[in-house]
């Protein structure tokens, strides 16, 4: 999927390094921004914002417009996963 939405969207070796590399940064943000919610209000309240905001973010990343939207979704649902 990944080299048909380079070659749609016309990204340049940097930002198709930048797209493959924000789930992993949203993965890291997450961890420990859910690690600390987890920690505070429980994880059955953490699991389910995690579940929402993965499956919301994965969704609309289907329909992004651009690359700034596509990046940012995928960070989103990343930050879900995370």
């Amino acid at each position: 999927v990944a080299p048909a939405i380079e070659k749609d969207m016309g990204l340049s070796a940097v930002e198709y390094g930048l797209l493959g590399s924000s789930s992993f940064l949203g993965m890291i943000a997450g961890a420990l921004f859910w690690g600390y919610i987890s920690d505070r209000y429980g994880r059955q309240i953490s699991f389910s914002l995690t579940v929402w905001l993965t499956f919301i973010g994965g969704f609309l990343s289907a329909f992004s417009p651009n690359y700034i939207i596509l990046f940012l979704l995928r960070f989103t649902a990343a930050f879900g996963i995370g």
